[in-house]
Parts: C-alpha cells; structure tokens; sequence
C-alpha cells in the first residue's frame, strides 16, 4: 500500500468547512471564528498535516523568512544563533540557517539564503569583502555580527574587540600563530613552548576552544596552568565554565548580540529606517582557575 500527506483539502473535508477557511486560519489571518479556528487545528492534528510554510510564503509579497550566515564548528556563533531564534520568534519572523565550511564558502551560503527569498541577511564572523557586503546591502538589510565593516550600507552589531584584548592580555606581547579550534590552539601551543626562556607569563586566545587546545598541549609537556603560564580565552562558551575546565575569558554577550541584530532587522524592515548603524556591546572578564591573580586582575 502507498500512503499520501495529508492536504488542506483533507483537513476542510474533516473540519466540515472550505478549504479557504482552512487556508485563513493557517495563515492566521482574519476571518474565522475562534470555534471554527479549533476546529481545523483539531482535524489538522487529527490527519498529521502540517502546512508547507516554504511555500505558502513564495505567494506573499512578505516572507518575514531571516537568512543567517554562520561558521560551521565556531561554537559561539551556536550561542548567537539561538539569540537571534528568541529575538525572531517575537518578532514575528522565521529563520533559515546556512553554514560555511571549508569546502563550502559564504558565498554559496549566501546565494542559498537569497534564493529562499529572505529579507534580510545577518552575517556572523562574516569574511567576506566589504564592497561585496555593500553591494548585498543595496538588495535588502545586511547585519555584520562580531565584525566591523567600513561599508556605509550595512548594519553592525559587534563586541568591542580592542576592549577585549585589553581586559585579557598581558603586558608582554609575542606573535604566536592562532585560530578557532583546539588544533589551531595546540600549534601555538607549540610555538610558545619554543620560546623557552622567553616565554609570556600569561596568553590570551583567539577564543575559547583555541584556548583548550592551548592549555591541553602546554600541560602535556609538563607546564602548570596558571603557575608556569596564565591562559584568557575569548567568547565565554558554555563549555569555559566547565568545572574541570574553569577556563578565564572575556565574555562576549551573545544574547545582547543576538537582540541587537534583530532589532536593527526591524527597524529596517518594519520601522522604515534607512540609515545604517553601529551597535558596540562592552565585554567583560569572567576569572576562572585558567589564570593567576595578577592575570585575572
């Protein structure tokens, strides 16, 4: 046997009403009762149905549809993403997710949120050039999140970086090499190992999970943390405040980020505003067991 979804026309002929009036209450527009309301969602709940929301919104001038831009395996953009989530539901608007990898580039996750018909695009950690950000700024709203953009068109929602630094660094400053996982955290580690008698009391790291990597390589070859070195991550992961991990960092807020980014969404979308703007979000040091007194201090 071959079994079919359930349509609309199914939950009209079970409801007892017009498949208009099915189409009104699932598009939550005026013109049905609240009985007449329960009675499609019962008969929709009873047939399984669930609506093809992708394709009602390709018949509305409107698609309240968010496309958002992120790295695949950056653990703090997972904490923005689910920001931005609460911020949209409130708002009314949906959201489509794209990711980029390494052999997925952000012009490709861009292109798909475009093809879906998104309003808006908000960006995170973005790489792209600031002309190609202008030049989508000039089709709908751009949002950059965690990166500042010399671009008149494009909204900015970011941490302030030099403010982060400076609560965690350290007066000594030595080029190390540095990046976003555990793997680009082992290999400075290594670097700083070969320093020897020259080596910083304390490093601050790109972010958090690159700070792990760091801590993990340095005590594999005999060092003490915080005694022989203090470590600072970057972003405040759920993960820094583990008990066994008590990772030192500067927090970045992600969900004062996330609101931010939304908000300025609707002020473009819903409020008419065009002029682009700034919003700079003040970290703040979190001291764990990562680092020393002095380093913390």
């Amino acid at each position: 046997m071959t079994s079919r979804k359930p349509t609309m026309e199914d939950v009209a002929a079970r409801a007892g009403v017009s498949r208009a009036l099915v189409s009104i209450v699932f598009r939550a527009a005026p013109g049905a009762s609240s009985a007449t309301r329960e009675r499609v969602l019962a008969a929709a709940r009873e047939l399984d149905y669930h609506p093809d929301t992708r394709a009602s919104r390709l018949g509305r001038t409107r698609t309240r549809t968010l496309g958002v831009v992120f790295g695949v395996g950056h653990t703090f953009h997972g904490d923005v993403i689910e920001s931005l989530y609460a911020a949209a539901d409130q708002a009314g608007y949906e959201i489509v997710l794209s990711g980029v990898t390494g052999r997925r580039p952000e012009t490709t996750a861009v292109q798909t949120l475009l093809a879906e018909r998104c309003e808006a695009l908000v960006l995170l950690g973005s790489g792209l050039p600031a002309g190609e950000m202008n030049r989508l700024a000039g089709r709908l709203p751009v949002v950059s999140v965690l990166r500042p953009v010399r671009a008149s068109g494009v909204e900015v929602v970011r941490t302030d970086d030099a403010d982060g630094l400076r609560l965690g660094g350290s007066a000594q400053a030595v080029d190390l090499p540095g990046g976003l996982t555990e793997e680009d955290g082992a290999a400075s580690a290594t670097a700083y190992l070969a320093l020897r008698g020259q080596r910083p009391s304390a490093v601050t790291a790109f972010n958090d999970r690159c700070a792990l990597g760091f801590i993990d390589t340095v005590r594999r070859a005999g060092l003490r943390v915080p005694d022989d070195v203090s470590v600072v991550g970057f972003d405040d992961i759920r993960q820094a405040a583990y008990p066994h991990i008590s990772l030192s960092t500067v927090r970045q807020d992600a969900d004062r980020l996330g609101a931010l980014a939304l908000q300025r969404v609707c002020a473009r979308l819903d409020d008419g505003e065009s002029q682009a703007r700034e919003l700079v979000v003040a970290p703040t040091l979190v001291a764990r067991s990562s680092t020393g007194r002095q380093a913390a201090s």
